[in-house]
């Protein structure tokens, strides 16, 4: 609908906006600003996904404020300005939808449990293949589950250890990687 609506107005209104919705944007902006900038310092210290989903939606929420702040106030100004308003609609609709397919797509990921990008699986290698006994990494395969990840990894260890020491090996290997965390 506000598409519709923005699109109807650019096209046919020549009247700005009301002055007292810039002081409502003001305050907007300055509360969307202690918002998003809380919810990026809790995001970073938890590395909670849903957290980091916030604080994007914050941060856009910001970005469109003030985008439709600075649209309303050259609309104010007069002098063919006017439909400025309705652009910085159609742009806070545009980044909406944008919003949304990015968070659908990041959700769709998290829900499918998307394996984890290359630099983690490197780590995580490194961190087993560095482990005193281990001799290599014959395979990993890792999914994303909620904030962690679940992991099946083959270690390979000398043959001649009898079968305690190899497993005692695989505990080695398990608690280097529980400790890098």
């Amino acid at each position: 609908m506000l598409w519709y609506q923005s699109i109807r107005d650019f096209l046919h209104r020549n009247t700005a906006p009301a002055l007292f919705t810039l002081v409502v944007l003001l305050l907007a902006v300055a509360v969307k600003l202690i918002v998003f900038r809380y919810i990026r310092v809790k995001s970073a210290e938890t590395s909670n996904a849903v957290l980091k989903g916030e604080t994007f939606h914050q941060w856009t929420d910001l970005l469109t404020s003030a985008v439709t702040f600075l649209g309303i106030a050259l609309a104010l100004l007069g002098h063919g300005l006017e439909r400025a308003d309705d652009a910085a609609a159609f742009f806070g609709c545009a980044v909406t939808v944008y919003n949304g397919v990015k968070l659908m797509k990041s959700a769709w990921h998290e829900n499918l449990d998307e394996a984890p990008d290359s630099f983690v699986r490197r780590d995580i290698r490194h961190i087993a293949a560095s482990v005193r006994g281990v001799r290599a990494i014959e395979k990993l395969r890792m999914k994303k589950s909620g904030d962690g990840y679940y992991m099946d990894i083959h270690v390979q260890v000398d043959a001649k250890l009898t079968v305690e020491e190899g497993h005692n090996i695989g505990h080695d290997v398990q608690h280097a990687l529980l400790d890098a965390g």
